[in-house]
């Protein structure tokens, strides 16, 4: 199991330039003023995009994240949460990703910008 898994992202829509997927909410997901949890918020960014840089099954590990958040989302248990990225750059030495968080109703919540470098290692076939 990994960190990805505890978050239980289901991908909705995958290619090689964007990416759409959802996370069902949780009430520990949430901080103590019943919002998302700016880190889990961060994190659905951060797994999302990383899902779209390695689309091409190379190892991209994050190496610079900016992250607005525009809208708190409340957590009720069954709400879901979207996500969606699309590729700014792909290039030999860097990819950018931007991913947009929504709420259940699709309210723009956060926005984030994330860089990864990507590597020659290619990614197992189990993963």
């Amino acid at each position: 199991m990994n960190f990805s898994d505890i978050l239980n992202i289901e991908y909705l829509e995958c290619n090689n330039e964007f990416v759409k997927a959802r996370v069902k909410l949780k009430k520990e997901f949430a901080n103590n003023i019943n919002s998302l949890h700016g880190g889990i918020t961060a994190s659905i960014a951060d797994s999302v995009s990383g899902y779209l840089a390695s689309s091409i099954k190379i190892m991209t590990p994050t190496n610079n994240m900016s992250i607005y958040y525009l809208n708190p989302i409340r957590v009720k248990e069954g709400d879901y949460v979207y996500a969606e990225a699309k590729t700014i750059k792909r290039g030999k030495k860097i990819i950018v990703i931007n991913c947009q968080i929504f709420d259940n109703n699709y309210n723009l919540s956060a926005e984030a910008t994330t860089s990864f470098s990507p590597m020659e290692r290619k990614i197992s076939k189990d993963k």
